[in-house]
């Protein structure tokens, strides 16, 4: 008698509890747990997001100064071995700048601002590290903002979503052995979360670290690694 007391206190304590499954919980004994796995990887693929922009009294001289840009810009990154197709670009964008006069209440144009996006799909670190350190060092160049990714990403996130089932499963055998109930079948399986755009974690290189404070000029570094998760709930039966 206290031990099925005890069996449908832990049941109501996990029904009370929640999931994150999308499903409706069912009218049965069940055990729900989410099981994660996760890895550090060297990231081997960037996007490179910014843009342009250039501020002037007059429009011409505005998109003279981005079109200049944008044209050296081509140039390095052709030279760093970037092709036509991984260069995407916007058309140029211009806003007018207007002030109200304090006298006449009227509003004045004050200047032009021009803009012109581009993303770049970088294969490589030592390419990233060389394209952005010239970027941004260059005039008119802003909102610059890298995504780190892996060329293998699916097989690794198919590993990940093995390894993520599987910890779930134990989390459950664990559950089940501490309420003294066994687990029968699998009712409902989801994707509890995935993280497509992983945070990097930046770490100097030895030869940065052994160059540092000898008067040189220090780079910015690309990141060590970056971190792949994958969270899988699954709602077990389970039975006294």
């Amino acid at each position: 008698m206290i031990k099925l007391a005890n069996f449908l206190l832990s049941v109501s304590l996990i029904l009370a509890s929640g999931s994150s499954l999308a499903q409706s919980m069912p009218d049965f004994p069940h055990i729900s747990v989410t099981g994660e796995a996760k890895i550090e990887v060297a990231p081997d693929m960037v996007t490179l997001q910014f843009q342009i922009s250039a501020t002037e009294n007059d429009a011409n001289q505005a998109v003279d100064v981005v079109t200049q840009r944008a044209s050296d810009i081509v140039s390095l990154v052709k030279e760093k071995g970037l092709t036509r197709k991984d260069i995407e670009t916007w058309a140029i964008d211009k806003q007018t700048r207007r002030e109200r006069d304090p006298a006449s209440g009227l509003l004045k144009i004050t200047g032009y601002e021009v803009t012109q996006r581009f993303i770049l799909h970088i294969n490589g670190l030592e390419k990233y590290e060389a394209i952005v350190n010239e970027l941004l060092r260059m005039p008119n160049t802003e909102r610059l903002n890298a995504e780190f990714d892996v060329t293998q990403r699916e097989s690794l996130t198919r590993e990940l979503t093995a390894k993520a089932a599987k910890d779930a499963k134990r989390r459950a055998q664990e559950m089940a052995y501490g309420l003294d109930v066994k687990i029968s079948s699998v009712y409902a399986i989801s994707q509890a979360g995935d993280f497509s755009q992983p945070l990097a974690k930046f770490a100097m290189s030895e030869a940065q670290y052994d160059r540092a404070g000898g008067g040189g000029r220090f780079e910015l570094f690309a990141p060590q690694h970056i971190t792949l998760e994958k969270h899988i709930s699954v709602i077990f039966q389970i039975t006294p």
